[in-house]
């Protein structure tokens, strides 16, 4: 009896996946999935949908027709007061999508960024507002103080952070960023745990001063970009290209949706939801596909 009940555990360990008694264990075939693990299924996700429409310096819609569609009251007094010394504007659509803006977010040659992004609520995500430039020079505007800043290769960038809320919203924490090549320090102070912590990300400018919370319902849009007439602001340069051959302006249009419990995003969702592996994560990945027969 002790042996036929050792021939059954020899032939079920023989029979496992990835395993062998015998020579070389077997190498288990690897998958997207794998290499991007799905967030645990208790734990809700947020789809981000973020467009850049690019248009020339001066478009009426853009500068005008579009924001008879939105409510500007959606951020309170006092931030929408600082966003607008600042050069910047924030306004969600009211009603159904305006035609000629569904049409521009269609258009393969004005809508120049397209991004689905799905994170886990509470990760920070960054939207680049346009491209890097060699230099730029602005007026950062505090309640009547008015500080000049000049960068070098400079990217303006927006920080957006979701949370859910019990009513089936996401609510979205806005702050602008300015990421430069200065030199800084590559360690920055951790206060909460009394240490230093290595800086990994690219050296920024920040301005909590003039960051804003918004909430959206699923597919509700959100409208962000420049004030023309604030000539050396931030928000101006954030959304306004001078160095083409043809200036040109920008809005940034964002909706969202969510997901969790039962609601599993596709692999093609997931390559989103963390960066991509290093060189040095790749390694052991590459080392098992080699070995395949």
């Amino acid at each position: 009896m002790a042996v036929k009940r050792l021939s059954w555990l020899l032939l079920l360990l023989a029979s496992a996946p990835g395993c062998s008694l015998f020579g070389e264990p077997k190498p288990t075939p690897l998958s997207w999935t794998r290499l991007r693990p799905a967030p645990p299924p208790d734990q809700a996700i947020v789809q981000l949908h973020l467009r850049v429409i690019e248009r020339p310096v001066g478009d009426a819609y853009l500068n005008t027709e579009l924001w008879q569609h939105t409510d500007e009251m959606i951020v309170d007094l006092g931030r929408k007061s600082a966003l607008e010394d600042n050069g910047l504007r924030v306004g969600q659509i009211v009603g159904m999508t305006p035609d000629k803006l569904d049409k521009l977010l269609q258009s393969k040659r004005a809508c120049v960024d397209k991004k689905n992004r799905v994170v886990s609520a509470g990760q920070v995500v960054t939207q680049p507002l346009g491209g890097v430039e060699p230099a730029v020079s602005y007026t950062f505007t505090r309640g009547k103080e008015k500080m000049p800043v000049t960068l070098h290769q400079a990217r303006f960038c927006m920080d957006v952070t979701p949370t859910l809320t019990a009513d089936g919203k996401t609510r979205l924490v806005f702050a602008p960023k300015v990421e430069h090549a200065e030199a800084t320090l590559p360690f920055q102070p951790d206060p909460a745990n009394s240490a230093w912590t290595l800086r990994t990300e690219r050296p920024s400018k920040t301005y909590p001063e003039l960051s804003f919370e918004v909430t959206l319902a699923p597919n509700e849009f959100l409208v962000l970009g420049g004030v023309l007439e604030k000539a050396d602001s931030l928000g101006r340069l954030a959304f306004v290209s001078e160095q083409a051959d043809a200036p040109m302006q920008r809005v940034l249009v964002l909706s969202t949706n969510r997901t969790g419990g039962n609601d599993e995003p596709t692999p093609q969702d997931l390559a989103y939801t963390q960066p991509s592996p290093s060189l040095a994560a790749q390694a052991p990945f590459s080392i098992v596909r080699a070995g395949r027969p």
